[in-house]
């Protein structure tokens, strides 16, 4: 039996160093578009460990991340055409004190969702959280072949 495919993943390490600081990492893909081949992406995983200590989380605060095609000065919205993905998570202060942030964020790609480009860029921001964070970042994905043509309308194109 012959595969087409073989689902992969790659680990990212981004590290927001100092509390409430802008964050941006690079992932080097491999991929050279003149050979036809392109990643699609199935899913993310952004896991914050135990050392991030989120239980010490500050009141009123959010953690924000999103994964784009090209490096950005800040985080990336949907309004950007280079944004793959992004989320949030935001903190209110409660009279009871008690909040709860899963620890893990899962964002599955819809079917199509193609990247040619030699690198992915990860970013995380956060504001007020009091805290240094480093999440786990796994990004599942398809190797595929493409035409040149595809290939090519998608690096002009996004």
């Amino acid at each position: 039996m012959a595969i087409n495919t073989i689902a992969r993943f790659r680990n990212i390490q981004p590290v927001q160093g100092s509390p409430d600081a802008f964050a941006q990492v690079s992932e080097i893909t491999g991929i050279d578009p003149t050979n036809g081949r392109a990643w699609m992406l199935r899913k993310m995983e952004v896991c914050f460990p135990l050392d991030n200590v989120l239980q010490n989380i500050s009141a009123d605060c959010s953690i924000h991340f999103s994964l784009t095609r090209d490096s950005k000065t800040a985080i990336a919205g949907l309004d950007d055409g280079d944004c793959i993905a992004a989320r949030s998570v935001f903190v209110s202060l409660t009279t009871s004190g008690q909040v709860v942030i899963p620890g893990l964020f899962e964002y599955d790609f819809p079917d199509g969702v193609m990247v040619v480009e030699p690198a992915l860029y990860f970013q995380l921001d956060s504001a007020t959280t009091g805290l240094t964070l480093s999440p786990d970042v796994r990004l599942y994905y398809d190797e595929v072949k493409l035409s040149e043509v595809d290939i090519l309308r998608m690096l002009t194109q996004g």
